[in-house]
């Protein structure tokens, strides 16, 4: 998650003759050869809309809470499993296009970690509103063995995280400036691979 900055009573001239470039978080990963890494052929067993958001339509039941179905950093009524990822990935195409707002979770406006807070929520799963709580929950999922549902973080300090489609694709809040997006997996270095629920 990125960090606001805090003014205090401060004033700063800025020469008109000064443009204003925006920055973009993945620029210096995606400037360096030896930083990105190389798409990897990704199997999805779930297909995956292209076009338009596919919302579930048929309500699902919630499992009991138990010690064998919710990982650690979640909390209560977890749907059954096999949904889990369906549902997580479903609501989050739906928000496409919200735009970014830090800390926000959602509904209308999210950043990285809110968007990822607001998807579970509607599989009825709690997750931790924190990258880097993100990335040390749940359980660990080896790269090859993504599913759509699964949470990835990226850079060596899990400062970002997005959901995973299938076909080597992850939604997410991005940054300031840019909306909810569905993009390649592979524009940042991937730190770890969660699964929840």
């Amino acid at each position: 998650m990125a960090r606001r900055g805090v003014w205090i009573g401060m004033a700063v001239a800025i020469p008109a003759t000064v443009a204003f470039t925006p920055f973009h978080p993945l620029e210096p990963a995606l400037q360096d050869p030896n930083v990105v890494a190389q798409p990897q052929p990704v199997v999805a067993t779930t297909p995956v809309a292209t076009a338009q958001p596919v919302v579930a339509t048929t309500p699902v039941a919630a499992a009991p809470a138990t010690a064998q179905n919710l990982p650690a950093g979640s909390s209560a009524m977890a749907a059954p499993d096999r949904d889990v990822g369906s549902i997580v990935v479903n609501a989050a195409l739906t928000r496409v296009g919200a735009p970014y707002v830090w800390g926000d979770a959602g509904p209308d406006s999210f950043d990285c970690s809110g968007l990822v807070v607001w998807a579970f929520h509607q599989a009825g799963i709690t997750v931790p509103h924190s990258s880097e709580a993100l990335a040390t929950g749940g359980q660990p999922v080896a790269l090859d063995q993504m599913q759509p549902g699964d949470v990835i973080s990226f850079f060596p300090d899990a400062s970002h995280v997005g959901i995973y489609v299938g076909d080597g694709r992850v939604i997410h809040a991005s940054f300031e400036g840019l909306p909810v997006t569905v993009e390649s997996l592979y524009t940042a270095p991937i730190n770890a691979v969660r699964h929840y629920g």
